[in-house]
């Protein structure tokens, strides 16, 4: 499975391939390389980190996370900010 593209809400993530941001930013961020591949029966961890200063996103708040394949799939989860 080829995955493209990272959803927070109805926001393209700004940075693929990152590294946990090192201060406090006001971007959203994830490990997952654009076009990254998981073998078929594998499983992977996709990090998602939102910088603290981005604005309307804030610990308590339920967000809704998306992630994209190449071939259609979306698989989409809503979490609660810790």
């Amino acid at each position: 499975v080829v995955l493209t593209n990272v959803y927070v809400g109805n926001m393209e993530v700004s940075v693929y391939g990152a590294d946990g941001p090192s201060s406090t930013v006001s971007t959203i961020t994830t490990d997952l390389m654009k076009k990254g591949e998981i073998p078929m029966g594998e499983e992977a961890r996709v990090t998602v980190w939102i910088g603290a200063k981005f604005g309307f996103l804030t610990s308590g708040n339920m967000v809704r996370i998306q992630i994209l394949s190449l071939g259609g799939l979306k698989l989409e989860k809503s979490i609660m900010l810790a």
